[in-house]
């Protein structure tokens, strides 16, 4: 949990009563942000940490691609929707758990937990670069 979910989350009420202006600069921060996605797609506060802004994004958004999809490549290891599918949760799992790594609630020291989530970071990101001009419907 980072400090931004700690003050926007149960507590935010009782900060932002006593601390005023932080709301009305949080606003401003927030419409910022919402602006530049609109127009970029995306914002100066996601490139700080880019990295945790697309283990955010990019999973959601291709577990919707599995949902909505009507295609599939028909090469090597995705020649039928179900091997398509499976590639596509691969690479979900693998911006998952790069996300997961980096949250402070994980057991660092949980050896076999670490080199699970390094194992399907590792081949997620492989099969992202494998098939990435194939992300389409």
């Amino acid at each position: 949990m980072n400090i931004t979910h700690y003050f926007r989350g149960t507590w935010s009420w009782q900060y932002y009563i006593l601390h005023p202006w932080v709301y009305l600069s949080d606003l401003w921060k927030d419409a910022r942000a919402f602006i530049q996605r609109g127009r970029r797609g995306w914002a100066d506060c996601d490139a700080w940490n880019f990295d945790d802004y697309l283990s955010d994004v990019l999973p959601a958004a291709i577990q919707y691609l599995r949902d909505i999809s009507h295609s599939y490549p028909s090469i090597g290891d995705a020649d039928t929707p179900e091997k398509w599918d499976a590639v596509l949760g691969k690479i979900a799992r693998g911006f998952g758990a790069w996300k997961e790594i980096g949250d402070v609630d994980t057991d660092w020291h949980d050896e076999e937990l670490m080199a699970r989530l390094n194992k399907e970071h590792e081949e997620g990101m492989a099969l992202f670069a494998e098939w990435f001009g194939h992300l389409w419907d």
